[in-house]
């Protein structure tokens, strides 16, 4: 599959041009794009589409849009197509695809390889550049007009793609082919008419081709039209040019490009060294060096933070006659240092002076000032803050300067050396409190696509999947990925097997791989930060300690402040003191760029935690771990299966599973409860991927450190039955839960919760296979014991009630299923409420047995009501939602005018098969539904496609006598009207 943004949105398949629906939808998966392999949050794709008209059915709205690209695109995984599929993940969505199959992304490559070969290979550089701008075919985004994603992005991406041919003309200028980019830069002055590098360009051209007074004519008109247009003169390298074009200066003519020295690492050009107050021309030429420079080499492997140097580039040409002082902040590892060398390079034609300061140390600045002023042709002798105040008074009478210190502490540190006039400042630090001095923009780890090219570059055999997995588990910190790549490159490991390693000894390989153009590796990166804030705020070092065994989310600071009694030391202190001490203690982490603050919570990165961690004794690993682990606990947010108690369980649940490891049989036996309900609460929210991948895991090692036959240990069994039975693995369900129902009988008895709960999961699991007379056995005996034992409303004998009921339509007993679901819905919706899933498991159920016993009217008043509430409560893609929407769509073809079935069922049979797959009882039913529903419509070729490949599946899954099998055999032989036969 091939998908193209740049001209109008298109994907092709096979030389087919896949239909992408209307304009939202289509505007969707433009943005969906632009963050390809990366989660795009719920919020900014509604935000994108309207802004802050945001109607009440948004939500709803974007998941359809979803479902429907889901169904157009298709998902095979990523392999020959590319393509992997709109993936549901919290809390949005992902796009996974081959970058190279992306025309944004090729364009990306190529531009940023072909500006790397400008200064040293420009023919190949024209070459690479032209093939970037060839992949457009129109402008990007035009079609989706004003709509609030649209509008920066156009605009971004306009810029980048002008950017490109700049840069490009800048290579045939060198090539010597000024006479023929004459009539295109004409052209493009004329479209952008403030664009200063452009007559720069058309100025030199002009002169090269022997028309010098037509480069002054142009040096005239973009005085004019800067004068004009902004009330202000156009720039002094643009007046210096004009005064090297009038005295015919040598240096504009052209010269044929050196052949380029192969190096293994690129090294910037010695920078042209002139007196002081002379004019340059050669600054307004792509690809020059500055005239007086030093900065450190450039990252041949530098990838990706387009946006980030494009802002920073805004910013700091925001100030015309006035200093801009910029300071980069973050995590240490995070790039700040490579983002301002990159930066630099990048926008080298924009200076004269670049002088970069190592500031970490303030007594060493001056006399690298002092260099400086050697370099600028001033006096150097006398004391070195008299020769710093000349480097500062000659800034002052200049504007084409850039002055980078780099990893300052504090703005004190530099404030002092800051040049009176107009320049560029700019600042690298871990420390976030620049604004006194100017602006800041906080630098994150690289997108995931990023980390992925990144490490695929250096390590070119490395497999997507794999690069794919060790970016997310380095977290993305561009130093992590450049250590992991120099430790594969100097050892020769397999990728593969040094992800394994990391996922287990992830400290020890911290240590080791040595990294060109960072200062430290990551074990060592942060122990000085730690060590100073220890020596300020211990509060917050002692909140490090413990979120360090937390998940790399953000911890929610009511974790601590609910409970501070179960905390110890000066944290306790803090956290008795109310929530404003302890945010002052996460201010005091924040300070030196160890955490990220979020709205009333923290977050470290994995790798930091792994630091702080490895910092740590092992006894106080333990303590701390424990401590973990009661904290939690004391959180326990109730009911699983209540969407009232979901958001809290999502806020706890990573950290949940982040303390798994640390449950041994000492642990808090909360702890474990905790664990288990959050499973539960995976299987209950529709992630059962999720839940059964974790319950696997959990189990091997429970059952290793509890014991086989452990309640706890038998009640994740059951859990992962549960699981496995939705998941429409039966027969792995059944020998899983015939294996526990056995166990839990010997070592819990017969009456037992769990052994009652692991009887009904694999009750369920016996009539999804079609073992329909073993079912029938359990089941009855199941919820008998249920009644007797727990009572008829407690929440296990409803569930059982409510899975029994629909086991009973499965196996064609459709008035005792009516029956039973009846009166199980009105005690579920008593006792556990509306929305709760086991009422609206025993709601499908009575749904369903109504539609086919003929009470259409019923069926669909209950329908509508469930099919609303399973939408507001689980969402769009949830199998309760879609088993109710299938319900309803049979009620509806029930009614004389059955018109309303097509509509409901539209888009549910693709989004089964997108969640659940083929042949999971839920897209069956799903798909029958829809047969039926094409049948009443009219459409009967369409029909009988659908329903002989649903009656094959559907008979293979649930049996030949299944009630759907049954119907739809019915329906494709003999022609008789819909209503009948349901």
């Amino acid at each position: 599959m091939e998908i193209g943004i740049l001209g109008a949105l298109e994907a092709r398949e096979g030389g087919r041009t896949l239909p992408l629906g209307g304009t939202k939808q289509r505007a969707v998966l433009a943005m969906l794009l632009l963050h390809v392999n990366q989660v795009v949050a719920a919020d900014f794709l509604v935000d994108g589409l309207w802004g802050e008209a945001v109607p009440d059915s948004a939500a709803n709205v974007m998941q359809t849009y979803v479902s429907r690209l889901r169904g157009i695109l298709g998902s095979s995984g990523i392999g020959d197509t590319g393509f992997g599929g709109v993936r549901r993940c919290p809390p949005g969505y992902l796009l996974a695809l081959d970058p190279e199959r992306f025309d944004l992304y090729r364009f990306e490559r190529l531009a940023r390889e072909g500006t790397q070969q400008l200064s040293t290979e420009p023919e190949a550089a024209a070459t690479t550049l032209q093939a970037a701008l060839g992949l457009w075919r129109g402008p990007a985004l035009a079609e989706f007009g004003d709509l609030p994603f649209a509008v920066p992005e156009k605009h971004r991406l306009g810029e980048e793609r002008l950017r490109v041919v700049v840069a490009r003309i800048g290579a045939d200028l060198a090539l010597g082919r000024h006479n023929e980019v004459v009539p295109e830069l004409e052209s493009l002055v004329a479209s952008h008419p403030l664009h200063e590098a452009l007559w720069a360009h058309l100025m030199v051209s002009l002169f090269r081709s022997g028309r010098q007074a037509d480069a002054l004519a142009a040096y005239r008109r973009v005085q004019q039209i800067f004068s004009e247009e902004l009330g202000i003169d156009a720039s002094r390298q643009l007046s210096e040019l004009e005064s090297a074009i009038l005295a015919q200066d040598p240096s504009l003519e052209w010269h044929p490009p050196r052949p380029a020295v192969n190096l293994a690492v690129p090294v910037p050009p010695a920078p042209a060294m002139a007196e002081p107050g002379r004019p340059n021309p050669q600054a307004a030429l792509a690809g020059r060096p500055a005239r007086v420079w030093k900065v450190p080499p450039r990252n041949p492997h530098f990838t990706g933070r387009t946006g980030a140097l494009e802002q920073l580039h805004s910013r700091l040409r925001s100030g015309e006659h006035s200093l801009v002082v910029q300071a980069l902040f973050g995590l240490g590892g995070v790039g700040k240092t490579q983002l301002a060398i990159e930066y630099a390079h990048r926008y080298a034609d924009d200076y004269t002076v670049v002088w970069w300061v190592d500031a970490e140390q303030p007594v060493l600045i001056p006399d690298q000032l002092v260099a400086l002023a050697g370099r600028l042709g001033l006096p150097t002798h006398g004391s070195a803050p008299d020769v710093v105040d000349r480097v500062l008074i000659e800034l002052t009478e200049r504007s084409d300067w850039l002055l980078i210190f780099d990893n300052a502490e504090e703005p004190d540190d530099i404030a002092g050396y800051r040049p009176a006039g107009s320049g560029h400042l700019l600042v690298t630090s871990r420390f976030p409190g620049w604004g006194a001095l100017g602006g800041r923009i906080e630098v994150d780890v690289l997108a995931r696509g990023e980390t992925v090219a990144l490490l695929r570059a250096r390590i070119p055999e490395m497999d997507e999947s794999v690069a794919q997995g060790l970016a997310a588990e380095l977290g993305d910190l561009p130093l992590a990925a450049a250590q992991a790549a120099a430790y594969l490159e100097q050892t020769g490991l397999a990728p593969a097997d040094y992800m394994r390693r990391f996922r287990t000894r992830r400290d020890s390989l911290l240590a080791h791989g040595d990294v060109v153009g960072y200062q430290r590796r990551v074990d060592t990166t942060w122990d000085l930060s730690l060590e100073r804030l220890r020596a300020v705020n211990p509060v917050a070092v002692e909140l490090l300690e413990l979120g360090a065994f937390m998940a790399p989310e953000p911890i929610p600071l009511t974790l601590f402040t609910r409970h501070p009694a179960l905390l110890t030391g000066s944290l306790r202190a803090a956290a008795l003191a109310g929530f404003d001490d302890l945010a002052d203690a996460v201010g005091g982490a924040v300070a030196f760029s160890l955490v990220y603050r979020r709205r009333d919570s923290f977050q470290l990165h994995r790798l930091v935690q792994a630091v702080i961690r490895h910092r740590l004794s092992p006894q106080r690993q333990r303590d701390i771990g424990a401590l973990a682990v009661v904290l939690l606990s004391a959180s326990h947010p109730g009911d699983p299966g209540d969407p009232a108690n979901w958001p809290a369980y999502a806020r706890l649940a990573p950290h949940v599973l982040a303390t798994s490891e640390l449950l041994d049989d000492d642990a808090d036996p909360d702890g474990y409860v905790l664990m288990l309900d959050t499973v539960q609460y995976l299987n209950a929210r529709g992630d059962t991927r999720a839940s059964r991948l974790i319950a696997e895991e959990l189990l091997g090692r429970w059952r290793r450190v509890l014991g086989p036959v452990h309640p706890t240990t038998l009640q994740l069994a059951g859990i992962l039955t549960a699981a496995l039975a939705w998941l429409g693995e039966g027969e792995r369900a059944c020998r899983l839960g015939t294996d526990t129902l056995e166990k839990c009988r010997q070592a819990l008895g017969p009456d037992h919760p769990t052994t009652l709960s692991v009887a009904t999961y694999l009750t369920s699991a016996l009539g999804w296979t079609g073992q329909n007379e073993q079912a029938a056995g359990l089941g009855h005996d199941t919820l008998q014991r249920c009644r007797r034992t727990l009572g008829s409303d407690h929440p296990i004998t409803l569930g059982s009630a409510a899975r029994w009921a629909f086991t009973l339509l499965g196996m064609g007993d459709v008035e005792s299923a009516r029956t039973l679901s009846q009166e199980t819905w009105q005690a579920a919706r008593q006792m556990l409420g509306p929305d709760h899933p086991t009422t609206q498991i025993a709601a499908a159920a009575l749904t369903y047995a109504r539609a086919w016993l003929g009470e259409a009217q019923a069926a669909c008043d209950l329908g509508i009501d469930s099919v609303e509430r399973c939408q507001q409560a689980f969402g769009l893609d949830h199998w309760l939602t879609v088993l109710m929407q299938a319900a309803l769509t049979f009620g509806f073809v029930a009614l004389p005018d059955g018109h309303r079935a097509g509509e409901t069922s539209r888009d549910i049979v693709d989004r089964a098969r997108q969640a659940f797959g083929v042949d999971h009882w839920v897209t069956l039913l799903a798909a029958a539904a829809r047969t039926f529903a094409l049948i009443s419509a009219g459409d009967r070729a369409s029909a009988l496609a659908l329903g002989e490949d649903t009656l094959i599946r559907c008979s293979r899954t649930l049996g030949s006598q299944h009630p759907i099998a049954q119907n739809l055999h019915q329906v494709l032989q003999i022609d008789l009207p819909p209503a009948v036969h349901v």
